[in-house]
């Protein structure tokens, strides 16, 4: 049985919101200090590149998809009734 309730998934939304960017972002920095040839150049650094690059996607559709999770619990969930 499932005791999550709908206020513990609205919870973990905003939780998940505040953090999400930045996720997303983790590789920003590393493929910068790629692109700018600073840290490496050449045909494997090229490859090296083009591989952290593939990683960022998925990286960010694994968080787009975390997030679409979460908003569609969200959603399923009922409602909570007021305590009478």
């Amino acid at each position: 049985m499932n005791d999550t309730t709908r206020a513990d998934l609205e919870r973990l939304q905003i939780q998940v919101g505040r953090i999400i960017g930045d996720l997303k972002a983790a590789l920003d920095g590393p493929l910068s200090v790629m692109a700018s040839g600073e840290a490496w150049t050449g045909t494997r650094a090229d490859g090296f590149g083009t591989s952290l690059d593939i990683h960022k996607s998925v990286l960010q559709k694994g968080a787009d998809a975390i997030v679409a999770d979460i908003a569609a619990a969200v959603s399923a969930a009922p409602a909570e009734e007021p305590p009478a």
